[in-house]
């Protein structure tokens, strides 16, 4: 099972990236999550930390969850 939200630009309400969690195992109260920031120029404006706040809030006090990891491959370097 997944969730998956568009995150929007808040002035515009322009879509700039996707974030979700992914393998939801209610029984062990564990997912992963997924955070993709697409626009480059949205990047470097706390669009993915306050994503993650409000994701990592919502795992953890809505859904209840205890664990939620992050995997984030070597050759996924940030480009400025």
């Amino acid at each position: 099972m997944k969730k998956s939200y568009i995150i929007l630009e808040k002035k515009t309400e322009t879509p700039i990236g996707i974030t979700s969690l992914i393998n939801i195992d209610y029984k062990n109260r564990n997912a992963e999550c997924i955070i993709d920031i697409g626009k480059k120029d949205s990047w470097g404006k706390g669009y993915g930390t306050e994503t993650m706040g409000l994701l990592l809030d919502y795992a953890f006090l809505e859904m209840n969850l205890y664990r939620v990891s992050l995997r984030v491959f070597s050759f996924n370097e940030r480009l400025c």
